[in-house]
């Protein structure tokens, strides 16, 4: 015989073991049973046992995005708009909500919407989702309506000839044994009730008796909780615990279960919960202690009506008996100010075939409309159109709109605005009406015939009405002059009555410093006309004085001569370093003096001079040294690539190649300084009668202790000075040439520039040491060609780079 152990299916799915079949078949099985759970319609112990799963599905990224895509995948016959439609349903109710303008402040906005949002939602039960923060409060005074029952603790303090204080526990007979009196019978009085019966039971033992009776520890009781709740079951809470408590400890009432027709069952008797009374108005008049054993049971929802729109509180109510729609309107929170009453719309399900639609106005007559079970309710707001005003815009002082007044006119509108600003056009304002037809209309008036009285201009305004006022810069075009050239701030400028060129000076700020008033131009368009330029002189207070007219050009010349600021900057050892300005033709030997000349730890021979157009002479050199050598690179590619090499040798040549390039990168990566090589090592040397220029800089370094060796040595460094030493010491101590090393060209790159072929050796000096030039080819003049030009870009690069060290 074959057993079969079944489940309820939200337990089976929850005690589920996938382990056997794959994370994948989890996944696909979860996804599909979950999206198609609500079209299933299966209620109790599965949507219970599916809670949790659920909560894994949305708690594990990678299962909430297989179940969207399978919900994308699911219906593939859907059109674009139907797609498009359903799209826009999910992501309205997917939406957070908590930012948004509520109804209120969407009425005093700008953008009210005239459309009546339909997604609502069931009212009342987001209450419950603080469940698990929600416990009553255990040193709450007992309420006198507590009702007492078995293992309550009471405390009886006693005072008059005799003090004392004892507990008393309530047996599950339901008494209690005071001193001298014996048995008490107490269960199921109230609270307000105890003491006066222990009272009258203690003074006929006891005179001149006061008594005071208090609650100690309270009973536990347990209590169930059944129906379309979320955590269906039995719960063990304090017995100052309401019916509100357990329903919240049981998550609440479900969205297919009732909120109005709750019941408490207590051994035979009902108590009924409408849990609207505490939601709509505060009252906990259905709000009831429990005893151990009683049944909270709610039901499946009842009767049921929508309303939305321009209500204070849109939502989805459940019906208790015959409300009707001012009923309705009532729990919603009321119309709001915005709401259209004369045109209310009630969606009604007529015997559940099709759905029709029913319009009234609500008054007296529409106030006791039966609303039935499946209705809703649409109030649509009004319009957002305003009445009663006019606008006012311009040239004034007031622009707005204004309450239309009984007999109001364009002159009553200005006076209100408080008149209109200088320089307005007088000739005439304009009026856009809105016609009988709805068109508008352009109404020009003479605005200065209107301000004073003239019935034909200062017309009766009309509602929506709007006037613009004109200046008189928007009438005619805005005349102006150009200054340009040697000024301050060249510019176009608003030609003012009776404007002079030194008032036009004045505005451009004046004259910058290398300005040239002598040697200005002025410029004069007339229309039609060729424009007419003349020489004119600045300094001259006639010229100043010429009255201008529109479109007049003046340009202020330069003088070449002084095009930038005359200075130099000294830098280094000398007494004073900085900035200074120099006279014409001022000498170098002037304004080493001017610094306070040179300090004791001045190296005169490494002294640098740098000018801007050496500098920039420099660059060009360079740059057409470097666009030489690239085609000359080229050149030879194409010839290593054409003659008829060996393997070996073609290999040798591309590798020639790339130094050449890799020497070209790093020519055009250094710096040219613009250097100028001078010898200021004696007073009487010829360099202190240089003549210097603006941006000239000199730097003077400080005495150097050591000599640089670079190149193809073991270990080039620096080496301490050694006065007397030759050029081969210097190599020796950094190890000696490598197998690379080119004796025979080894220079030395002075201090000052200067590069010197010879072995004596001076302090800063840097001796460079070449690679040796190795052909292996015996035939052919290709690579060879290559490899000395390689070798003079290489020699060039390694002067350029100890220049820029220097």
């Amino acid at each position: 015989m074959c057993k079969y152990n079944i489940k309820p299916l939200g337990d089976a799915i929850r005690d589920w073991n996938p382990a056997p079949l794959g994370k994948f078949f989890l996944k696909l099985f979860v996804c599909l049973f979950v999206l198609t759970l609500p079209s299933i319609g299966l209620k109790g112990d599965v949507s219970t046992g599916m809670q949790d799963v659920i909560e894994k599905v949305k708690s594990d990224p990678e299962l909430t995005q297989q179940a969207q895509k399978i919900l994308k995948e699911q219906d593939l016959t859907k059109t674009p708009e139907e797609e498009d439609t359903i799209l826009n349903k999910k992501t309205l109710l997917s939406k957070d909500t908590s930012n948004l303008p509520s109804i209120i402040e969407q009425m005093f906005s700008e953008n009210t919407p005239l459309e009546v949002q339909r997604n609502i939602s069931q009212f009342g039960y987001n209450i419950f989702e603080t469940s698990n923060k929600f416990s009553p409060a255990e040193l709450t005074p007992v309420p006198p309506e507590y009702v007492i029952g078995p293992n309550d603790e009471i405390i009886i303090s006693i005072w008059g000839k005799v003090q004392e204080t004892f507990k008393v526990e309530v047996d599950r007979d339901g008494k209690i044994i005071l001193p001298k009196v014996g048995a008490v019978y107490v269960w199921g009085l109230k609270f307000s009730e105890l003491e006066p019966l222990i009272y009258k039971q203690l003074e006929q033992h006891y005179t001149n008796l006061q008594l005071s009776v208090t609650m100690g520890s309270l009973r536990s009781i347990k209590v169930f909780v059944l129906g379309e709740v979320k955590y269906p079951g039995s719960y063990t809470m304090s017995a100052l615990a309401t019916s509100f408590y357990a329903l919240f400890s049981a998550g609440g009432p479900t969205k297919l279960g009732s909120m109005r027709n709750i019941k408490v069952i207590s051994g035979s008797s009902e108590k009924p919960i409408d849990l609207y009374d505490i939601l709509l108005y505060g009252s906990k008049k259905s709000d009831y202690f429990l005893n151990s054993g009683d049944i909270i049971y709610v039901p499946s929802i009842g009767r049921i009506a929508g309303i939305a729109g321009s209500v204070k509180r849109p939502a989805i109510y459940e019906l208790s008996s015959k409300e009707t729609l001012s009923d309705l309107i009532k729990m919603a929170g009321d119309v709001t100010p915005v709401g259209y009453l004369k045109r209310i719309q009630i969606e009604r399900i007529e015997a559940h075939k099709q759905k029709i639609v029913t319009e009234l106005k609500f008054d007296k007559s529409s106030e006791n409309f039966e609303i039935e079970d499946g209705d809703f309710v649409l109030i649509s707001p009004i319009l957002p159109k305003r009445h009663n005003y006019v606008a006012l815009s311009g040239n004034i002082y007031r622009p707005g709109e204004y309450t239309i007044k009984p007999n109001f006119r364009i002159k009553d509108l200005i006076e209100e605005a408080e008149g209109i600003r200088p320089g307005t056009y007088m000739k005439r304002a304009e009026i856009s009406r809105f016609k009988a037809d709805k068109t508008q209309e352009i109404i020009p008036i003479n605005l200065e015939a209107a301000l004073q009285g003239d019935s034909s201009n200062n017309i009766l305004l009309s509602e929506w009405d709007t006037i613009k006022v004109y200046a008189e810069t928007e009438v005619f075009p805005t005349k102006y002059v150009v200054v340009s050239g040697a000024v301050k701030k060249p510019d176009k400028y608003t030609l003012t009555p009776n404007m002079t060129i030194g008032d036009l000076i004045f505005k451009a700020g004046g004259y910058i410093f290398n300005a040239d008033p002598k040697a200005s131009e002025f410029c004069r368009i007339l229309s039609g006309k060729i424009p007419k330029t003349a020489s004119i002189d600045l300094n001259d207070p006639f010229s100043l004085n010429i009255k201008l007219q529109p479109s007049d050009w003046v340009f202020v010349r330069a003088n070449t001569k002084w095009s930038e600021l005359p200075y130099v900057t000294l830098t280094g050892e000398v007494l004073h370093p900085g900035t200074y300005m120099i006279s014409p033709n001022e000498k170098l030997a002037s304004i080493i003096k001017r610094a306070g000349g040179f300090t004791d730890k001045a190296f005169l021979s490494g002294a640098v001079l740098t000018r801007k157009d050496v500098k920039e002479q420099e660059i060009k050199a360079t740059q057409d040294f470097l666009n030489s050598t690239r085609k000359n690179l080229l050149q030879q590619s194409t010839m290593i690539q054409n003659a008829s090499l060996t393997d070996a040798e073609n290999k040798q040549g591309q590798e020639l190649i790339k130094r050449y390039e890799s020497s070209i990168d790093l020519i055009s990566q250094i710096g040219v300084p613009g250097r100028i090589q001078i010898d200021l090592t004696s007073p009487k040397a010829q360099s202190f009668n240089i003549s210097l220029k603006g941006g000239d800089s000199l730097h003077i370094p400080e005495i150097p202790s050591a000599v640089q060796i670079i190149g193809c040595v073991y270990n080039p460094s620096a080496i301490i000075y050694n006065e007397g030493k030759s050029l081969s010491w210097y190599v020796k101590e950094v190890g000696g040439l490598t197998p690379e090393g080119d004796k025979a060209r080894m220079y030395v790159l002075q201090a000052s520039g200067r590069i010197n072929k010879g072995s004596k050796i001076g302090k800063g000096d840097i001796i460079v040491v070449p690679a040796k030039l190795s052909i292996h080819r015996p035939k052919g003049e290709i690579i060879k060609d290559a490899a000395q030009v390689l070798y003079q870009l290489g020699f060039a690069a390694i002067a350029i780079y100890g220049i820029m060290n220097k």
